[in-house]
């Protein structure tokens, strides 16, 4: 009878017991199974594609600040129309072809605004050609290239028709000097835009370069949270392992107990 009992507790417990392997069981499987696909997706995650470096503008040298250093009031009229300059400055490297071809629009525009300033002893020419220094230009176009020669053939065509410039120099009766003065001045200031915009690339470049190093620690970081979950699933693996022996085990040692009651029997 006392036997009987305990038997019956024994199988209570038991039961009990397989009942709580069975849920850390399902657990254990669970976490594994979660663990393992979160670990495969932090270790193939990739850097994400950064921005590209924006360029900064090119040099746009235009008349209006100009204008308001030399003759500090509004504009009220537009610029007088010019003889339109079939000549272009040449796509070639020379630097003499490029100065000559330069040369040869700027007189175009100092001739028409020699004829609506009406000065009264006017350059020609030939003096223009030949009295100009050409190296000045030569060695512009070798510092800045290209692109200077044409931002000041239209930035000297726009100040030598603009109606403001050509009433100054009525108004002081050609001594205005704004030759010198706007081809000094547009040199300077192509030059200023030219440094700021090496600072702005220079900036972009940092920014994208720290855009990607953070992008590296962060696929860096959830490459270790990955190998962390793929360890915690190996783990919850062996558990579910563990247990499931140990239920087989219990079940074994279950159908033993059976087999020696019924012998008694």
């Amino acid at each position: 009878m006392k036997n009987s009992v305990l038997n019956k507790f024994e199988e209570v417990y038991l039961t009990i017991f397989k009942f709580v392997i069975i849920v850390v069981l399902s657990i254990a499987l669970i976490v594994s199974g979660v663990m393992f696909v979160k670990g495969l997706s932090d270790m193939n995650v990739k850097p994400g594609i950064s921005s590209f470096a924006r360029k900064a503008p090119k040099p746009d040298v235009n008349i209006d600040k100009f204008l308001n250093e030399v003759d500090p009031k509004e504009q009220t009229a537009p610029a007088a129309p010019i003889q339109e300059n079939k000549t272009q400055i040449p796509r070639d490297t020379s630097l003499d072809i490029m100065a000559d071809k330069y040369l040869t629009n700027l007189w175009l525009y100092v001739n028409n605004y020699q004829k609506q300033c009406s000065v009264a002893n006017p350059v020609n020419k030939d003096d223009f050609m030949n009295s100009f220094p050409k190296y000045d230009f030569k060695n512009l176009f070798s510092t800045y290239g290209e692109e200077f020669a044409e931002s000041q053939d239209k930035f000297e065509k726009a100040v030598l028709s603009n109606k403001r410039i050509i009433q100054l120099c009525i108004d002081k009766k050609g001594q205005t000097q704004i030759i010198a003065a706007s081809l000094g001045w547009h040199e300077k200031e192509y030059r200023k835009q030219l440094q700021e915009g090496k600072k702005f690339d220079e900036q972009e470049l940092k920014r994208v370069k720290s855009e990607e190093e953070n992008d590296y620690n962060k696929v860096a970081a959830k490459k270790a949270q990955g190998t962390q979950s793929l360890i915690v699933a190996l783990g919850a693996f062996g558990v579910f392992i563990a247990l499931m022996l140990l239920l087989i085990f219990s079940k074994i040692e279950s159908i033993l107990r059976g087999v020696k009651i019924i012998e008694k029997e």
